[in-house]
């Protein structure tokens, strides 16, 4: 039961917690007591908190119904079917789990704003903005004391975790990764940590079992680009979808890139070479 309890936790956080996609995952492996090549449950407080609630529900249980004949059911279901305990789980810590959210955001956005000196610089695109975010810190930390967000820190409190331990009154710059699970998401990341300038690598099929569409990725990936002024934006003018977007007359001033020298783009990258190493 264990396995199969944790097997089903670690799924259910690949799924961003929605108990809908985790249903339709389980749909297919009922019973898999191991997932193969995926990455391993991470013990965030969210899991932890998950854990602690599952335990005492299963506690309450026994307590209130140890003379009930239904209580050999409700166990035989648990152990069977433990996603069964871990959406009662997820309903009790709900309103704690909405609460923290938008403290933290508050704060975050408070901490951010605070530091008059700041300039927040964020990235977005389905591929290729971890590679770039370490780039633009490899250069701009010449210059003026940067942070970046660490790798997978592009959510609500991953972003108010760097921000509370790296961001002090000597950093200039933050630099600010951004993923986009579903929509709205950037825009809430936006308000939690506002950025000056804004840089859109790509949009393309990753999380399109989230998203739903490429129409729908792309609209979530300028949500970054709506959030600051159009000619403090850089897009990537060579992907198609963003290209498109850009037809739209508000973005008229967003500036473009391109590796294309036949591009009519704002800035052209026209001497350089690609191997087997990037």
């Amino acid at each position: 039961m264990i396995n199969l309890f944790i097997t089903q936790l670690q799924a259910l956080q690949l799924e961003g917690y929605q108990m809908s996609r985790f249903l339709r995952w389980w749909q297919h492996n009922p019973f898999r007591n191991k997932l193969k090549n995926k990455v391993g449950l991470k013990y965030t407080s969210k899991v932890k908190l998950l854990i602690g609630v599952s335990i005492l529900v299963l506690a309450s249980e026994i307590l209130y119904l140890k003379h009930s004949s239904f209580l050999l059911l409700i166990l035989a279901t648990h152990l069977s079917f433990p996603f069964t305990l871990l959406g009662i789980s997820l309903i009790i810590i709900k309103p704690y789990e909405m609460i923290r959210k938008k403290l933290t955001i508050s704060h975050t956005r408070k901490t951010v704003l605070s530091s008059r000196k700041l300039t927040t610089i964020g990235i977005t695109g389905s591929y290729g903005k971890t590679t770039t975010k370490n780039y633009l810190l490899s250069i701009l930390s010449k210059y003026q004391e940067t942070v970046a967000t660490p790798e997978s820190y592009n959510t609500t409190f991953g972003v108010a975790k760097c921000v509370a331990l790296e961001i002090c009154n000597k950093s200039r710059y933050f630099i600010c990764e951004m993923d986009a699970y579903h929509q709205g998401e950037i825009k809430e990341l936006c308000y939690q940590a506002p950025p000056q300038f804004a840089l859109l690598i790509s949009v393309g099929p990753q999380h399109l079992e989230r998203l739903g569409s490429l129409s729908r990725a792309t609209s979530a990936n300028f949500e970054l680009i709506d959030s600051v002024d159009p000619k403090n934006a850089l897009v990537n003018i060579d992907n198609p979808l963003i290209a498109e977007k850009l037809k739209d007359f508000r973005y008229k001033s967003v500036k473009t890139f391109s590796l294309n020298p036949q591009s009519d783009a704002d800035f052209l990258l026209t001497d350089f070479k690609m191997d087997s190493h990037g």
